[in-house]
């Protein structure tokens, strides 16, 4: 079976993977180290137990689910994509929308970073 991917797939992905790997750990570590609460300030239980690892805990915790719903995405819209069917078209519309819907809750998440590096730097 061959696989290809989308041009739109593969921009979606990487704005996602930008949001969701790279600035949250980099926002994540950097909160982690530069405030008073530290690791305590982390929302996310699996978040405090991945850092328990330090920064690779992190990066390893990332790139699983990135890489576990990228596969997914793919193989998804390889296997239904390809046909010429009404059905396939909403499945695709559907991934698609999942991904921006990931994306959105990524962006959530870089916000509330934001603004808790905000707080920290400028003491709110």
């Amino acid at each position: 079976m061959k696989i290809t991917i989308k041009k739109e797939m593969v921009f979606l992905l990487s704005v996602w993977f930008v949001i969701y790997v790279v600035y949250d750990i980099t926002t994540t570590y950097w909160l982690i180290n530069n405030t008073a609460v530290g690791i305590s300030g982390e929302q996310n239980p699996l978040g405090r137990l991945a850092f328990l690892y330090g920064l690779s805990g992190l990066l390893i915790q990332k790139f699983a689910g990135f890489g576990a719903i990228t596969a997914a995405v793919i193989i998804m819209d390889n296997k239904l994509g390809m046909r010429k069917v009404t059905k396939s078209i909403i499945i695709k519309d559907v991934i698609e929308i999942v991904l921006l819907a990931l994306i959105g809750v990524s962006l959530i998440g870089a916000l509330v970073n934001w603004i808790s590096i905000l707080e920290a730097v400028f003491h709110l």
